[in-house]
């Protein structure tokens, strides 16, 4: 059964996510260590999704051992995992975000770093608080996890102030007609998420949460 929820069809009620995915593997000032391994953590926490109706785009940055470490792994065994290279540019630019968003065909764009991790029951917690509230907003922003001295912890997010939004807290439509810029700077997530509050598009915070962020340069790496 399909239900036509405010221009979308939903199969069996349930949201599509475009999982965009940049990779790089080159060496700058702060870079997350073990990226290798450190992707291969990430894709798997994708594919380990209790929720099924998803799509990966892996954007290899001009970066051919992202695209290596994919093939060796067998990931593009699975079908919904899509891998493609792109031009390399500078630090900070939107290019590899981009690309994941002219080629996503779900319902939200919905991003992962490769020294990240979603949880098990992230998306599947996320389409049925979507479905739930019945109106499907432009865009979405949640909290995330970080890491503390006592353990993993909430951290609530703010879409107003740098460094307490970035791409671990948003969702949007792909048909927005909103890019990343193509050169941007270390705040380029909360510079990106000012663009999608100027647009006056409708939006609102959901009460799922389940990125589970795994570096934050200067305060820990794990």
């Amino acid at each position: 059964m399909e239900k036509k929820t405010d221009g979308f069809t939903t199969s069996k009620d349930q949201i599509k996510f475009s999982v965009v995915m940049p990779s790089y593997m080159g060496q700058y000032k702060t870079a997350a260590k073990n990226r290798e391994e450190k992707i291969i953590r990430a894709v798997q926490s994708v594919l380990n999704q209790s929720h099924k109706l998803w799509e990966l785009l892996i954007i290899a940055d001009g970066c051919q051992k992202s695209i290596d470490i994919i093939m060796e792994n067998d990931f593009l065994d699975d079908e919904r995992v899509k891998l493609f290279k792109i031009e390399r540019e500078s630090l900070w630019g939107g290019s590899p975000r981009n690309a994941g968003i002219s080629k996503a065909t779900g319902d939200y764009v919905i991003y992962l770093d490769i020294d990240d991790e979603y949880m098990s029951m992230y998306l599947k917690n996320l389409s049925e608080e979507i479905v739930l509230k019945g109106s499907l907003k432009d865009w979405y922003y949640v909290d995330d996890y970080i890491y503390t001295p006592s353990g993993y912890a909430l951290r609530e997010a703010d879409i107003n102030k740098q460094g307490r939004c970035g791409t671990s807290n948003v969702l949007h439509k792909p048909d927005l007609g909103v890019y990343w810029p193509k050169k941007g700077t270390y705040a380029h997530d909360y510079n990106f998420i000012n663009v999608l509050k100027a647009m006056g598009k409708r939006f609102g915070k959901l009460d799922t949460s389940g990125y589970i962020v795994q570096h934050i340069p200067g305060s820990y790496d794990r």
